[in-house]
C-alpha cells in the first residue's frame, strides 16, 4: 500500500512476518494498517475494531481488494466493550497506531487488554506526534500514563528516519500477584 503514511508502513515492520496467530488491531481507522497486515502476514486471521461505526466501514471498503482468504475482518466496537462481542477470543498481539485510549484512560484499556490478549500475549502501540519535535512531550505522556494501565514495557522502537516523530511501544501486561519483571519505567 504506497500510499499509506510513513508511520503506517514503518509500525508493520515491527509485526513479525511469520506471525499466523489472531492479532487484533484497535482503532482501525480506515483499514491501511490493516492492510498492510494482511499483505506482511497472510497466514495471520486479522481483526479490526473502531469505536466509529463510519470508519469500520471505510476500513471495510478498503479491504476489499484483499483476496478473501486473508481480508481481515472490522467491527464496529471500541476496546472497552470488545471482549464481549468477540467472544472468547484470545489475541497473542494487540496493535494500535495513534489511539488516544492508552493515555486518556489507561485503566480501561489495560482492563480491556486484560480480557482480549492470549496468555503472554504482547502489546505493540504506536504513536505518531503532529511534529516530529513533539515526541519527547508526547512519549512522557504516554510512559506515565501506561503506569496505570497495568502494562510493562518490554521494548522501544523508533524509526531509523530521524525525520518522523513516530514511535512505538512493545508491552506485556503485569501479572495480578507481581510482575516477575521491571515495573513500568522510561
Amino acid at each position: 500500500m504506497p500510499d499509506a503514511p510513513f508511520r503506517l508502513r514503518w509500525f508493520c515492520t515491527l509485526v513479525p512476518v511469520r506471525a499466523a496467530g489472531p492479532i487484533l488491531e484497535v482503532g482501525c481507522g480506515n483499514g491501511q494498517l490493516l492492510a498492510l497486515l494482511a499483505r506482511r502476514c497472510p497466514r495471520a486471521r486479522i481483526v479490526g475494531i473502531d469505536r466509529s461505526p463510519l470508519q469500520a466501514r471505510r476500513a471495510i471498503a478498503t479491504l476489499e481488494s484483499l483476496p478473501p482468504v486473508s481480508r481481515p475482518t472490522v467491527h464496529p466496537l471500541a476496546l472497552e466493550g470488545a471482549a464481549e462481542s468477540l467472544g472468547s477470543a484470545a489475541f497473542p498481539l494487540v496493535v494500535g497506531m495513534n489511539v488516544n485510549l492508552f493515555w486518556t484512560a489507561p485503566a480501561i484499556a489495560g482492563a480491556a487488554l486484560r480480557q482480549l490478549l492470549a496468555p503472554r500475549g504482547r502489546v505493540l502501540l504506536g504513536f505518531e506526534p503532529p511534529t516530529p519535535q513533539g515526541r519527547g512531550a508526547l512519549r512522557d505522556r504516554v510512559h506515565d500514563a501506561l503506569q496505570d494501565a497495568d502494562l510493562r514495557l518490554v521494548e522501544e522502537h523508533l524509526p531509523a528516519d530521524p525525520a518522523s516523530g513516530a514511535f512505538a511501544l512493545s508491552l506485556v501486561l503485569r501479572t495480578r500477584r507481581g510482575d516477575s519483571g521491571a515495573p513500568f519505567r522510561r
